[in-house]
């Protein structure tokens, strides 16, 4: 099986991105913080509000670089996730 990053769509393009802040609420996936625009303005350097587009099934456990694989994570989130698998929200 060929898993070439190329296959699905990049997250880094905007337009993926904006469609999966739109879907999710502009909200974390895993612990419910909504993202605050205005704050993310004010201390643009500042990782505890900042959202990430993540693997709900990761990548290095054959995960698809699809949209439906996709969701919005606050930083705090994203990195005590790393790859591991999260299934219900709060976890």
């Amino acid at each position: 099986m060929n898993r070439n990053r190329e296959e699905g769509h990049d997250t880094r393009d905007p337009i993926i991105r904006l469609w999966i802040r739109l879907r999710d609420n502009d909200t974390c996936m895993i612990c419910g913080r909504i993202y605050n625009p205005l704050l993310a303005r004010i201390y643009p350097y500042k990782y505890f509000d900042r959202m990430e587009v993540d693997h709900v099934i990761p990548y290095s456990h054959y995960g698809r670089n699809d949209v439906e694989n996709y969701q919005l994570t606050c930083y705090a989130c994203n990195r005590e996730k790393g790859a591991k698998l999260v299934l219900d929200k709060g976890e």
